[in-house]
C-alpha cells in the first residue's frame, strides 16, 4: 500500500500527534515526556502549514465573501 502526498500532509502528523499526546499523559511524572514534546509541537507545525492554507481556501471561496 503505497503512502500519497496528501496521507503524508494529513494523516500522517495527526497519528503522530495522537500517540505522542497519549505517550505523553502515560509517561507523566518522568523524563520520558520530554521525548514527546518534539514530536507534537513539529506534528501541530506540519499540519498549520498544509490544513491552514486549505481551510483559508474553503473560507474564501463564493460564498463566504
Amino acid at each position: 500500500m503505497a503512502i500519497t502526498a496528501t496521507q503524508k500532509k494529513t494523516v500522517l502528523p495527526v497519528v503522530v500527534f495522537i500517540v505522542s499526546t497519549s505517550l505523553f499523559f502515560w509517561g507523566l511524572g518522568s523524563i520520558f515526556v520530554l521525548f514527546c514534546v518534539p514530536f507534537m509541537a513539529l506534528s501541530i507545525g506540519i499540519l498549520g502549514a498544509n490544513v491552514g492554507p486549505a481551510i483559508g481556501r474553503w473560507f474564501d471561496r463564493d460564498g463566504w465573501k
